[in-house]
C-alpha cells in the first residue's frame, strides 16, 4: 500500500474543512472501501494448540520431580527395561 493511501483506511473520519472542535463529521463511505481479509499461519494454528494444550495439562508435582532427580543424580534410579517394554506392548 503506497504511504498516500494510509489515511483512507483510517477508523475515524477525516477533519472537517475549517477544522472546527465539536463539529459533526462529515458522512462516511459506504461502499468501495476494500474487504479487510486475514489468515492464521499454520505457525501460529501450532502455537495455538500448544498454548491450549500447556492450560489442559495437570499441574507439576514437584516434590516427586525433585525425588526423581536425587534418585538419578544418586545412581538409585534404576530403570526396568523389561516392564516399560512390556507396557509400550499392552497399549498396542
Amino acid at each position: 500500500m503506497p504511504i498516500s493511501e494510509i489515511g483512507r483506511f483510517s477508523a475515524t473520519p477525516p477533519p472537517s474543512p475549517g477544522g472546527a472542535r465539536g463539529a459533526e463529521p462529515g458522512p462516511r463511505p459506504t461502499s468501495g472501501a476494500p474487504a479487510v481479509s486475514s489468515q492464521v499461519s499454520p505457525r501460529a494454528r501450532a502455537v495455538r494448540a500448544a498454548a491450549a494444550g500447556v492450560q489442559e495439562a495437570p499441574p507439576i508435582r514437584t516434590e516427586k520431580v525433585f525425588a526423581l532427580r536425587g534418585a538419578i543424580a544418586s545412581g538409585a534410579y534404576r530403570i526396568d527395561a523389561a516392564r516399560i517394554a512390556e507396557r509400550l506392548l499392552d497399549q498396542l
